[in-house]
């Protein structure tokens, strides 16, 4: 069968039209699959990295649970329901070195002095105002403070916890207190990270940080701005979700290099 001529290049003429409209077709269909991939490439990524943070988070939970659980121990020694200050020192000094998490540790009186500490510059300093004092003194209970920086090594950011030391009739005597050293904790982000980092190879690099409630830094693997930075009052997304939500992951732009990155989050939970 023989095509007419005039049909035959009315099909040539559109032909230009077809081939168009194809490569469009298959332009687009290539721009869904690259859109789709992307997608399930940062959300695979995100599920890794909050599924990371959550780690983490557990990790320090467990850690500052048995620092927790080690002041009040430390807190019924009979050592320090006696006016030994020098067998005070020693056993305070015996859980420092045992323990490579502690920055300083104390004991005051009832009114506040301190009495015994691993840092003999601090002995005699009235601690009757601090915040760590008056809160065991008035509640009774163990008194667990947010990483600040620390008047003890330097500034350096440290957790506290203090427990009140009673006598054999319940009345109040004083406290024990300690600093759990943030630079200690550290290890634990490194390590998981590390595992994590060696699961997707050299692609993408890798930062953490760490903050308090009030979204001060505490804890900077780049940088090391701590204490100069608040994550939350710079509006960093991931830093306003923690705490509202479970652990999981944001899009946003990295806050020094004002490029996408993907940031997985999770908060450690306060047990005792």
């Amino acid at each position: 069968m023989i095509m007419p001529r005039g049909e035959s290049r009315q099909l040539y003429a559109w032909l230009p039209v077809i081939i168009l409209v194809l490569v469009l077709v298959t332009l687009a269909v290539g721009g869904v699959a690259l859109h789709y991939v992307e997608h399930y490439l940062i959300a695979a990524t995100g599920d890794s990295l909050a599924l990371a943070a959550a780690d983490i988070a557990d990790k320090l939970d467990t850690i500052l649970f048995e620092r927790y659980a080690d002041t009040q121990v430390l807190a019924h020694s009979p050592v320090f329901r006696t006016r030994d200050v020098a067998a005070m020192t020693r056993h305070l000094n015996l859980n420092k070195e045992v323990y490579g998490y502690y920055l300083w540790l104390g004991v005051t009186d009832a009114k506040g002095r301190i009495v015994a500490a691993t840092d003999p510059t601090s002995v005699g300093r009235d601690r009757s105002r601090s915040g760590w004092f008056r809160a065991v003194r008035e509640q009774g209970g163990i008194y667990v403070e947010d990483a600040e920086p620390s008047e003890y090594g330097g500034g350096a950011f440290a957790v506290t916890f203090t427990a009140p030391i009673k006598g054999s009739r319940g009345e109040f005597l004083g406290t024990v207190s300690t600093r759990v050293r943030m630079t200690e904790l550290e290890q634990v982000f490194e390590r998981t990270v590390r595992a994590f980092q060696a699961q997707r190879g050299p692609a993408g690099r890798i930062e953490w940080q760490f903050m308090n409630r009030d979204g001060d830094l505490i804890v900077d693997s780049f940088l090391r701005q701590e204490g100069m930075v608040n994550l939350k009052v710079m509006g960093l997304p991931s830093a306003l979700f923690v705490g509202t939500t479970q652990p999981g992951y944001v899009e946003e732009t990295h806050l020094r290099r004002h490029v996408p990155v993907v940031t997985g989050y999770a908060q450690t939970e306060q047990r005792g």
